[in-house]
């Protein structure tokens, strides 16, 4: 691996992410491009196909990947913090999904595996948050940016706790 390369990698990162609350320590953030799930990608060059940058990362600061994945400890897809990531298989990544309550069950029937509000991992806004927004919000008066600059969130994050989403929470 070159140096120019390495180099080239480590300026698209940002290490003043957010703080993960078990593990103590701050997200390495990859700020270029990522894939529609979030993970960071980065061109080896401008003849190999890319690879996630989490994993480039694992190869730069503990080599080869022998497992066969790298799975992220701080759940953000975008961290590669070496820290922060482990080795695993398939079925590893599984289990952690399950252990962290990220799976969301497509299967009819089976409500105690389908994980609403802030259980869901796509979740930015707690049940608290969803019921103050709903009782602040004035149709037509209060633009929704007011509530997205507040809470750190998109627009269509807040448009849908106001109007679609969180049928679980009550009505304040």
């Amino acid at each position: 691996m070159d140096e120019s390369t390495i180099a080239r990698f480590w300026v698209k990162v940002d290490r003043k992410g957010p703080r993960h609350a078990t593990l103590g320590t701050r997200c390495w953030v990859w700020v270029a491009a990522k894939d529609k799930d979030g993970y960071g990608v980065f061109g080896l060059s401008s003849r190999t196909k890319s690879v996630r940058a989490h994993r480039f990362s694992w190869l730069l600061a503990k080599g080869a990947v022998a497992a066969g994945l790298v799975l992220h400890k701080c759940d953000n897809p975008s961290c590669v913090r070496p820290s922060h990531l482990f080795e695993g298989t398939p079925a590893d990544n599984t289990a952690d999904m399950l252990a962290k309550g990220r799976y969301v069950s497509k299967i009819k029937g089976r409500p105690d595996l389908v994980h609403h509000g802030s259980q869901h991992s796509n979740a930015r806004l707690t049940e608290q948050q969803v019921m103050q927004i709903r009782t602040e919000y004035v149709p037509r008066k209060t633009p929704l940016r007011v509530f997205a600059a507040r809470y750190g969130v998109c627009l269509s994050a807040v448009h849908y706790a106001i109007s679609v989403g969180w049928r679980h929470v009550e009505a304040p």
